[in-house]
């Protein structure tokens, strides 16, 4: 997979392409995604993607953003009103570093268990090749002090593979890959 700046302008390309197809096999003439207005404040290629291919966007239409959504979502009885963001497991691997399955398979699992044995909501674990760097977000930052969890989970990371393992103090990073000292608010996204 190429792992560029515009991966997910590629990414996204394929996947329009793929819902063109089948719209047109099913007979539906409007394709819409969940991009809201909160998205366009970020770098995000893969929306230019979805525009070029047609995809309408109508919470972006509506002037709708992630707080609206939540309220929205909780007014509903929906539980997962308050559910962290979670963007593609690519974006925890740096430009210029093949994608395989087996890295976002590997990243996934680490998530799983930081998640796991700390108690904590938003993570990511960004896969430098051999270093996992955990990020979580501040609000939760403090739970990650726990010797006996921090050798627990620097023992389970390194059987998935990686030689190091480090918690980075910034926290949890929004646009790790374009900016890395750009770092989300204290909300959750």
């Amino acid at each position: 997979v190429k792992n560029d700046s515009l991966r997910c302008y590629h990414c996204r390309t394929e996947l329009a392409s793929y819902l063109l197809l089948e719209a047109k096999k099913m007979n539906v003439s409007l394709i819409v995604d969940g991009t809201n207005i909160d998205d366009l404040k970020d770098y995000r290629p893969g929306i230019k993607a979805m525009r070029e291919n047609g995809v309408k966007s109508p919470l972006v239409e509506l002037g709708i953003g992630k707080q609206n959504i939540r309220s929205i979502a909780k007014s509903n009885n929906l539980s997962v009103f308050d559910k962290p963001s979670n963007s593609c497991l690519a974006s925890r691997i740096p430009h210029g570093i093949p994608v395989t399955f087996e890295k976002l398979k590997r990243i996934e699992t680490a998530e799983i268990l930081v998640k796991s044995v700390f108690n904590v909501r938003q993570v990511r674990v960004r896969d430098h090749q051999d270093t996992a760097r955990i990020e979580v977000g501040r609000e939760e930052f403090k739970e990650m002090f726990d010797r006996d969890k921090l050798l627990a989970i620097d023992s389970k990371l390194k059987n998935l593979g990686f030689k190091f393992v480090a918690l980075d103090l910034s926290g949890y990073k929004c646009r790790d890959n374009i900016d890395i000292n750009t770092t989300c608010s204290n909300k959750s996204i």
